[in-house]
């Protein structure tokens, strides 16, 4: 076996971290899967667009640069929450 990136290997870690969780074995197969899809989308969303400061040099180009970014995370984190949310 290959040994992994550091980024697949943070979205690895945060899967097997819900997976192995005892308090979500009462939730039903379908409910802890979710559960393990969001853990690992809020890592991918981690490390594809990492959160960041609003940049100090208000220019057009950057501010536009960080807007989209956080549209993107935004659009991540709220797959990962309707799955955590998924009933």
């Amino acid at each position: 076996m290959t040994d992994l990136s550091p980024a697949a290997q943070s979205v690895m870690d945060a899967a097997f971290s819900v997976y192995d969780c005892e308090a979500l074995y009462s939730l039903t197969e379908e409910q802890h899967a979710s559960m393990i899809a969001a853990a690992a989308l809020c890592a991918v969303a981690d490390q594809v667009v990492p959160e960041t400061k609003e940049p100090r040099n208000r220019l057009e180009y950057e501010l536009g640069n960080w807007n989209a970014r956080g549209d993107v995370r935004r659009e991540i984190l709220a797959i990962a929450t309707e799955l955590r949310n998924h009933q």
